[in-house]
């Protein structure tokens, strides 16, 4: 994995940015270099089982988040797919000032024109590398995101 990738991912975290949101490197990089990334970032966080906490994180967002999203898009899935996706990056979805807490999911609606692939990206091969992490099937990924071309959404 090149030292650009994890410039840039530092920097979008550092503001609490979520990976799709950053579409524009997302795809170049390819969703397998960002799931290696990840289990990275999990094993040297210095907490207990670091591997079950990030199959557990990966397993509800690829596997509950993105089938929920790919059937309805509604703000509920969204946000639902924020909070997993912000969970699974290790990127904090609380604000803390004065006192109080809010929730921060930060998220924009996804502007679908092309349902078929959206479907498929969401419904199909999302819950496919969430269950088997392999390259070819991240490249499958990284094709069905382009093929439903939704902007900001991989």
């Amino acid at each position: 994995m090149d030292s650009e990738f994890f410039k840039k991912w530092d920097a979008s975290h550092a503001n609490g940015a979520a990976v799709h949101e950053n579409a524009g490197w997302a795809h170049d990089n390819g969703a397998h270099q960002r799931y290696k990334y990840r289990t990275v970032l999990y094993q040297t966080d210095g907490r207990k089982r670091p591997r079950l906490r990030h199959h557990f994180y990966w397993l509800l967002h690829n596997c509950v988040a993105h089938p929920i999203l790919g059937v309805f898009i509604n703000r509920h899935a969204v946000e639902f797919h924020e909070l997993t996706s912000k969970w699974l990056n290790k990127v904090r979805p609380v604000s803390y000032g004065r006192g109080t807490h809010t929730l921060d999911i930060g998220y924009s609606m996804p502007k679908v024109k092309k349902k078929g692939a959206w479907f498929l990206h969401n419904c199909v091969v999302h819950p496919l590398i969430g269950l088997l992490p392999f390259a070819p099937f991240f490249f499958l990924h990284d094709w069905s995101a382009k093929v439903m071309n939704v902007k900001g959404w991989v």
